[in-house]
C-alpha cells in the first residue's frame, strides 16, 4: 500500500469535485489540516473513514486503496463488497479492543488508587499506632480504674484561709514561705516552700488558675513531652480531634479516653483522626505515673496521685477555669490531702 500515492489520488478526486480540504473534512467530521496530511502522504485515513471517504469522492474502495482509477472490467462488485465487509469487521474489532483496553485502563487506575489509599492508611496506622506509646497500658489502666473522692466543703473562720484571687483553702502552712507569685490576664500562680527546706527547687505547695484551653493548646510539654521515640505530634490534628469529640476540658478528655481505650482505627479512619487520636493519647501519657481520682460533690475535678514521689496534683473545674493545687513532699499524705480539699471555696 503506497500511502503517498493514495494521498495524491484523494487530492485529485477532491479537486475534481471542486471541494476544498476544509469542505471534505467537514463532510467526514475531521479538520482540513487532517485532509492535508492525508494528501501529502504523511498519514493514512482512519479505518472507519475509508468507506465514507470513497463514497464522498465517488470512487470505489478498491480504487482508494490502490491509489488510482481502475477500469470498469477490473472492478469486481463481489470483491468490493467483501472488502467493505472486511473493513467494517476490522473497524468493529478495533472498537471492541479499544473498549476493552479502556476498561482495563480504568480498572487498573481504580486498583492503583485503592492500593495507594490502603498503603497510605496502613503506613499511618503503623506510624501512629497508639500501642507504640510506651506508657499506654499504664495510662489505660489508670483511666479505667479510677477512684472517686467526695468533696463536701465546710466553712472556716476568715483568718483560717490561704487566699488566691477568688479561691480560698485552709491555711495549714504557717511554716511555709512564698517563693514565687505570678498573675496575668489569664491565670494566677502562687508557690510556697517549706521554711526548713534549703532546696528551693523542691516546691511544696503550688496553686494556680488557668483557662481550659491552656490544657489542650498551650505549653510544649503538653504537645511533645520530651519523648524522642514517638513520631512528631501534630498539635492542630490533636486540637481538631479533641473538639470534634466535644472534649472541652480535662474531665471530658479523661472520661472519653477511658471509654475509647479499646477502640481501634482502620483504613477507613481519616488521616487527621488517626494522627489526632495518637496525639491525644500521647498527651494523656504524661500522667502515666499518676493514679487518677475524680472529685464529686461541691466541686467537679480530678486528683492525680504519685505515691512513689509523694505528689498530689488536684484540678477543680469552675468558672471556665481549672484551679490547680500541687502538693509535693513527705509532709503530706492521701488522707491529709482529702481532708484539705474539703476546705476549698471558689467564689
Amino acid at each position: 500500500m503506497n500511502i503517498e500515492k493514495i494521498g495524491k489520488f484523494i487530492a485529485f478526486n477532491r479537486k475534481k469535485l471542486n471541494m476544498t480540504q476544509e469542505e471534505l473534512g467537514h463532510k467526514l467530521g475531521v479538520t482540513g489540516k487532517t485532509v492535508s496530511r492525508w494528501e501529502t502522504g504523511n498519514y493514512m485515513p482512519d479505518l472507519s473513514l475509508l468507506i465514507p471517504l470513497s463514497q464522498t469522492l465517488n470512487i470505489t474502495l478498491n480504487e482508494l486503496l490502490q491509489g488510482e482509477a481502475l477500469k470498469p472490467d477490473k472492478i469486481n462488485s463481489q470483491n468490493e463488497e467483501a472488502l467493505e465487509a472486511t473493513i467494517n469487521y476490522s473497524e468493529k474489532t478495533l472498537r471492541q479492543k479499544t473498549k476493552k483496553l479502556f476498561l482495563k485502563l480504568i480498572v487498573s487506575i481504580i486498583i492503583m488508587v485503592i492500593v495507594s489509599f490502603m498503603g497510605y492508611k496502613i503506613y499511618l496506622l503503623n506510624k501512629y499506632n497508639i500501642k507504640k506509646i510506651p506508657e499506654i497500658n499504664q495510662v489505660i489502666n489508670n483511666f479505667q480504674n479510677y477512684q472517686t473522692i467526695k468533696i463536701a466543703t465546710h466553712e472556716l473562720e476568715d483568718n483560717a484561709y490561704l487566699v488566691l484571687d477568688n479561691l480560698k483553702i485552709r491555711n495549714d502552712f504557717a511554716n511555709y514561705s512564698e517563693i514565687n507569685s505570678l498573675t496575668t490576664d489569664s491565670y494566677s500562680i502562687k508557690k510556697w516552700n517549706y521554711k526548713d527546706n534549703t532546696n528551693n527547687s523542691a516546691v511544696m505547695i503550688s496553686i494556680s488558675a488557668y483557662p481550659f484551653q491552656n490544657f489542650f493548646e498551650g505549653g510544649g510539654e503538653l504537645i511533645n513531652f520530651g519523648n524522642a521515640d514517638l513520631p512528631e505530634i501534630n498539635n492542630q490534628d490533636r486540637i481538631a480531634y479533641l473538639y470534634s469529640h466535644n472534649i472541652t476540658n480535662e474531665m471530658t478528655f479523661f472520661k472519653f479516653l477511658s471509654k475509647e481505650a479499646n477502640y481501634h482505627h482502620n483504613i477507613f479512619t481519616s488521616a487527621q483522626n488517626i494522627r489526632g487520636s495518637y496525639a491525644a493519647w500521647a498527651l494523656a501519657a504524661i500522667f502515666a505515673n499518676y493514679q487518677i481520682s475524680y472529685l464529686e460533690g461541691n466541686y467537679e475535678g480530678y486528683l492525680f496521685t504519685d505515691n512513689t514521689n509523694k505528689i498530689w496534683d488536684c484540678h477543680i473545674l469552675k468558672n471556665n477555669l481549672s484551679y490547680n493545687f500541687i502538693f509535693a513532699g513527705p509532709n503530706f499524705s492521701q488522707e491529709y490531702i482529702n481532708d484539705l480539699l474539703n476546705t476549698i471555696i471558689i467564689n
